[in-house]
């Protein structure tokens, strides 16, 4: 559940997927997973930026009084009265279908589409007007995105890629290819040493990083030291990109070998940066895919 409280404005990414929040707006996951993304709008206005929607794959916004499923990459506006009796739908981009009481629509772009009623839903459609503030500042923020240099190296479905230009710069590698070195980290600095540990279901021990562009390349990818110091290397640009909770190696604990992944306790008292190289082995559950998705950086240029 989250909340956008007067005078602040909010932003999920779920992949490449945006969402904007406006002021004295609440929003709840109803369902998130990898084909699937609902979310209930209580009340207050958001809009959603979805680049794109893979075949068999679900985005649903549920108000109190209907169900807006988006049916192509497009870009939406909708705005929830907080009387729960009220919807507003603005499709700038794609199309889209709302249910509620009984009934069913099509919503074709270029339109501003408001429904009432809860029981029976009664509708309007008007020519779409001009952008309110929150679409502003959705267009602000998107336009910062596609300007990012990441984007040629990174995927959008890797979330975070967008600060990386502003905390590195990207260098090609003759081994490697595009490798980001992240600008400013203190004299020593190594990866996964400025930041903690925490268990997150189904992953195991998760790595969450202190630094403001700590998410992509501690999830991601792999980490290497070259030219006197580390740059981080995302592998190919590939669709669907696999996450992980972190891709270290553990040293000590259990006879003090070396493992690979996690196991069901925290037993190592140290780790290491896995390298393009180095085959990361997971603790949970994976699929075969997973298991080549995930090590397919280490044949990519070595």
């Amino acid at each position: 559940n989250l909340w956008v409280d007067q005078g602040s404005r909010g932003e999920i990414h779920i992949g490449s997927t945006a969402i904007r929040l406006a002021e004295q707006t609440g929003v709840a996951f109803l369902n998130l997973d990898d084909r699937t993304i609902q979310l209930q709008l209580a009340q207050g206005e958001i809009e959603v930026h979805l680049r794109h929607l893979e075949p068999g794959n679900a985005v649903e916004i549920d108000t109190p009084n209907l169900a807006f499923t988006l049916a192509t990459a497009g870009e939406y506006v909708i705005f929830a009265d907080p009387s729960g009796s009220s919807t507003v739908i603005t499709v700038r981009e794609g199309d889209g279908e709302v249910n509620g009481g009984g009934d069913s629509f099509d919503l074709p772009a270029g339109q501003q589409y408001a429904f009432t009623g809860t029981d029976q839903l009664t509708y309007d459609a008007q020519p779409a007007a001009g952008f309110d503030d929150l679409e502003t500042f959705s267009q602000q923020r998107d336009q910062r995105e596609n300007r990012a240099t990441s984007a040629q190296y990174v995927s959008r479905d890797i979330d975070g890629y967008y600060d990386l230009d502003d905390y590195g710069d990207w260098q090609t590698d003759a081994d490697y290819g595009a490798v980001w070195y992240p600008r400013g980290v203190f004299v020593g600095w190594a990866p996964y040493q400025d930041g903690h540990w925490v268990w997150v279901n189904p992953w195991g021990w998760t790595w969450v990083d202190a630094q403001p562009w700590g998410f992509a390349p501690f999830h991601y990818g792999r980490w290497v030291y070259a030219r006197n110091a580390w740059g981080w290397v995302p592998g190919p640009v590939v669709v669907r990109p696999v996450y992980a909770p972190a891709l270290v190696g553990f040293v000590g604990g259990g006879g003090f070998g070396v493992s690979i992944g996690f196991g069901a306790g925290f037993a190592g008292v140290a780790w290491f940066p896995l390298g393009p190289r180095d085959v990361f082995v997971p603790s949970y559950y994976a699929s075969p895919r997973y298991w080549q998705n995930i090590n397919e950086i280490g044949r990519a240029h070595v």
